[in-house]
């Protein structure tokens, strides 16, 4: 059922009008906005990172 789900909500998703998708000057503006309130505001409002960040032990 889970994949069913995900594979109508991918098609949904890669059939949205690009000025959807990027807007505000921010890439997956969709996503961004569907957890807005679910995802803690930090984690959706930090800037993209060219790397990852590695933790040091």
């Amino acid at each position: 059922m889970a994949s069913c789900l995900f594979g109508t909500s991918l098609e949904y998703v890669w059939n949205i009008p690009w000025s959807m998708k990027h807007f505000e000057e921010r890439e997956k503006a969709v996503l961004r906005l569907a957890m807005r309130g679910i995802v803690p505001d930090e984690v959706i409002d930090r800037k993209k990172s060219p790397y990852p960040k590695t933790q040091r032990i």
